[in-house]
């Protein structure tokens, strides 16, 4: 069964003799990855979704080529990037897909407090509940995922035709040369098939993989459904075109009269190699040791595409494709080329705290810093989500996993301040030095002050509200998670300006890689004694270096060291006008952050250094 559900246990498949299919692994030439500039990527962030207080997030999704797009939707929720539900949105060609998520105030047994609605009949794997209009989050990592961020990433094109399949295996229920195609595509606005479509999203085995009459996904390139008519066929895919995607959102507050929107950031060249994967849960043995499954839901991701598979599959004539796998694979680890991308050392945005006697203009900022999650050992965290006694994973006692995550202080270990505050006539706030300012000065100036020492953004999405000392604000947004951003009292007779905040992490973040497979990694290989231990299954010995199925990457000794590059940031500011009582009359406006980095200065992917 394909699943929204984190971890569960699922019965192991039997295995089934393996017959040989051709190899179609094609070599490719890795792409220049780009913050795009016309708002189109293989991949695609949403820096914020929030369901508090009443408020709808909606996500539109447009497949702007003339080829099926598979494309994984993940929503990670803000406080730790933790995988709060994700599923796969397989879009025909010139196809739109939009949902609205919101609060879910019923949820099912072993659901969450969020839910997606749609009214779209895309197909999606798993197919949603309620004839295709409903998915509810899983109850795993609910607890805080009423607000986040969404990643959105190409996995793969579908072939027009399945090279290296047999005649028959291609004739199987196709109308456009791959079964995919036929099953996903929109007769009078209703895909043909879409039970049919997800089959493609089951998992195969090493022992499967290669047979013909085996379903799901044999490896990054090639996954196999049943037909309409009832036979096996086989789907083949390319690398998403690098401007396939456009995705933009909104988030409206009905009874607040807030509505405000824009474009999500666009990647570019994200990708260079199809990367399918299943949909199903993760399997336990009855150790209560994870199976090794290198083409598992949580991918791919913002570093990998797969994890490194087993070179001789099936009856050994068969190999398993494994994209953007590890440090070697096409030119490096994807969230490298993230890093290189989006990564800043400096925001820089407007605020407003001005009350006058009929309206208000008020302004939250949220800093997004996507990615965190590839901080932390991907195993551990699994075995932390499995309920069940022995399933545990051990790390070193010289290493706290804590420890590789990268919170974002607004003041460093030093004390010294990470932002300036501006008024819109260039009085000097509050200024990164606490240096009144100097030379000449032909505007007001004032002196100085220094920042407070106890605020910080250790989240993964972070909301900052402004409010005058003595004040409570629950900010524009009402965030759950709000952080009060207390202005000094230089600005007392001041109520609007600018801000730049310098990032500057803190922590080793480094990014674990898993570079194992299901064949090596496990010392004592797949059984011990006749007992199934579950090929690959996660081993730890006492030093954090001598994990069987990864490493940290650059660890040069247990702690290893930190990840080259900038900070990922992003997101905007969010700016609501009230007029009193009267509801109907407010309006607002998202305006994403500037910024800089090592290049000089861009804004909304223009760069003008």
């Amino acid at each position: 069964m394909k699943q929204f559900q984190k971890y569960g246990v699922a019965a192991a498949v039997a295995a089934a003799s393996a017959s040989a299919l051709a190899n179609m692994g094609t070599p490719s030439v890795a792409n220049v990855t780009e913050r795009s500039d016309q708002n189109l990527g293989d991949a695609a962030i949403v820096p914020y979704y929030t369901t508090t207080g009443g408020k709808v997030t909606g996500v539109h999704i447009i497949n702007t080529t003339n080829a099926t797009q598979v494309v994984k939707f993940r929503m990670r929720r803000g406080k730790d990037s933790r995988d709060a539900m994700d599923f796969n949105i397989i879009m025909s060609p010139k196809d739109e897909w939009v949902t609205s998520i919101q609060a879910n105030e019923n949820p099912s047994a072993g659901k969450g407090g969020v839910k997606l609605i749609t009214d779209d009949t895309t197909c999606t794997a798993p197919i949603f509940a309620a004839d295709g209009t409903l998915a509810e989050i899983p109850a795993t990592y609910a607890e805080g995922a009423e607000e986040g961020y969404i990643e959105i990433i190409g996995m793969a094109q579908a072939d027009a035709t399945t090279a290296g399949a047999t005649a028959a295996a291609m004739k199987a229920g196709t109308v456009n040369g791959n079964p995919i195609n036929a099953a996903a595509k929109h007769v009078k606005g209703v895909p043909a098939d879409c039970a049919a479509v997800e089959y493609n999203f089951l998992r195969v085995a090493d022992a499967d993989a290669g047979d013909a009459d085996t379903l799901g996904v044999h490896h990054s390139e090639l996954t196999n459904q049943v037909s309409s008519q009832g036979s096996t066929g086989l789907t083949s895919y390319s690398d998403t075109p690098d401007r396939a995607l456009k995705v933009s959102w909104f988030i409206r507050d009905a009874d607040g009269g807030l509505e405000v929107g824009g474009n999500a950031i666009h990647i570019e060249g994200f990708g260079d190699e199809p990367m399918m994967t299943n949909q199903e849960q993760l399997e336990f043995n009855t150790a209560g040791l994870v199976k090794y499954d290198p083409f598992n839901f949580e991918l791919p991701n913002l570093n990998q595409g797969s994890y490194p598979a087993s070179t001789a599959a099936g009856s050994g004539s068969f190999t398993r494709i494994d994209n953007h796998s590890d440090d070697s694979s096409n030119g490096g680890l994807l969230f490298d080329r993230v890093r290189a991308t989006l990564g800043v050392d400096a925001v820089h945005n407007d605020w407003s705290d001005k009350t006058t006697d009929g309206s208000t203009v008020d302004t939250d900022w949220v800093v997004t810093l996507p990615g965190q999650y590839l901080s932390e050992d991907p195993f551990c965290v699994i075995y932390a989500g499995y309920p069940v006694d022995g399933a545990t994973c051990t790390a070193s006692t010289s290493l706290d996993i804590s420890e590789t995550e990268i919170p974002l202080y607004l003041i460093d270990k030093a004390g010294a301040s990470q932002f300036s505050l501006y008024s819109r006539e260039e009085d000097v706030l509050v200024d990164e030095t606490a240096q009144a300012p100097a030379g000449l000065d032909f505007s007001p100036s004032n002196s100085a002050e220094k920042a407070p020492d106890s605020v910080t953004m250790d989240r993964e999405v972070n909301v900052l509200v402004f409010q005058r000392a003595g004040e409570e604000s629950t900010g524009v947004l009402e965030s759950a998670a709000a952080q009060a951003f207390t202005l000094p009292a230089a600005a007392d007779d001041i109520d609007n300006g600018w801000m730049s905040l310098s990032i500057t992490p803190s922590g080793t973040g480094r990014q674990f890689v898993v570079d194992g497979n299901g064949t090596n990694t496990a010392s004592t290989g797949c059984t011990v004694n006749g007992v199934e231990q579950g090929c690959g299954v996660p081993v730890i010995s006492k030093l954090a270096t001598d994990r069987k199925y990864g490493a940290w990457k650059n660890a040069d000794s247990d702690n290893g060291t930190a990840q080259d590059g900038d900070t990922v940031a992003i997101a905007m500011a969010v700016w609501k006008r009230e007029f009193g009582d009267n509801p109907a009359a407010a309006y607002g406006r998202a305006v994403e952050h500037s910024y800089t980095n090592s290049s000089g200065w861009f804004d909304a992917g223009r760069f003008d250094s």
